[in-house]
């Protein structure tokens, strides 16, 4: 399963439903500006732990030699060695195969492998012998990687951290408007909800995709030659880009939760300015307070 069906299976789904139901808490329990404003700081605040509790949930940087650890009676990372020296192999070839020593090779070829040995099944698994680059008396090696841990209960905790996470988040969608709806005077509405939608692309959709993917460029390990200027990565840093990802959304999480703490504060030293919430007057009592001042 690739992470954009995570993605958009789980953490989507999630998102709206956590949206409509901060509106339907909204709507239910009316609450005044005050009240919106803590709702709003408990449930960002409530995110920014479960995003924080990602960072120790993640698997260990697979084990590949010549990539994230060096061959065996070497010291150097370098994709040749000794053992491989006279293989001449191809640049940028990228097919893992896991030796019987239980090191992972980047290709056959970087392995040392001298023959192959196809097998046709389910999973068509390719042996390849001979490899010289492989320790032990079994120079044998098959495709696919070595999978040193089992990381599925892992992906499980991490996608749940995750998923409860953005559901908090997207709590505070609709008391974000409630509250902009009444500190403002009706004739300001319309702009402010266009000017809160303008910085809200200007600082987060703009340069939001150029910082993950500076990010994502900087951790791959391991790229396919460069063609017409464009080169795929076969390979990333996981510790590293876990570490970036995660410090980056939460980052932004918490710069948005500051501004309510601060929105808050500053109100609790101005409270004769927001003691009677214009919205929550009910329709009725405006009415007869309306026909009383005539």
């Amino acid at each position: 399963m690739t992470s954009d069906m995570l993605i958009g299976g789980v953490c989507v789904p999630l998102g709206i439903a956590g949206t409509f139901a901060g509106g339907y808490l909204m709507k239910k329990y009316n609450f005044d500006i005050r009240q919106t404003l803590l709702f709003t700081i408990i449930f960002s605040g409530a995110g920014c732990v479960f995003l924080a509790a990602l960072f120790g949930l993640g698997c260990k940087v697979p084990s590949i030699a010549g990539i994230t650890a060096p061959y065996r009676g070497s010291d150097n990372l370098n994709k040749t060695a000794y053992c491989n020296y006279d293989c001449q192999c191809p640049k940028g070839q990228f097919l893992l195969v896991c030796g019987a020593d239980k090191v992972t090779y980047i290709s056959p070829c970087y392995a040392g492998c001298k023959h192959t040995n196809s097998t046709t099944g389910y999973r068509k698994i390719s042996k390849y012998t001979n490899c010289s680059c492989v320790s032990g008396d079994d120079k044998s090696a098959h495709s696919g990687s070595c999978s040193s841990t089992n990381c599925g209960g892992l992906l499980a905790l991490f996608m749940i951290c995750v998923g409860i996470g953005i559901t908090l988040l997207c709590f505070c969608q609709a008391p974000v408007y409630v509250v902009l709806l009444r500190v403002l005077e009706s004739g300001d509405k319309a702009l402010g909800i266009g000017l809160m939608s303008f910085s809200s692309r200007l600082l987060g959709y703009v340069p939001g995709p150029i910082w993950f993917g500076l990010i994502l460029d900087r951790s791959c390990i391991y790229k396919a030659p460069a063609c017409h200027g464009k080169a795929l990565c076969y390979l990333y840093n996981t510790y590293g880009l876990r570490m970036s990802y995660i410090g980056l959304s939460l980052a932004c999480s918490m710069v948005y939760m500051l501004v309510f703490v601060v929105t808050f504060v500053w109100m609790e030293f101005n409270t004769g300015k927001y003691e009677k919430d214009p919205i929550m007057i009910e329709p009725l009592e405006l009415d007869r307070e309306l026909r009383r001042e005539n």
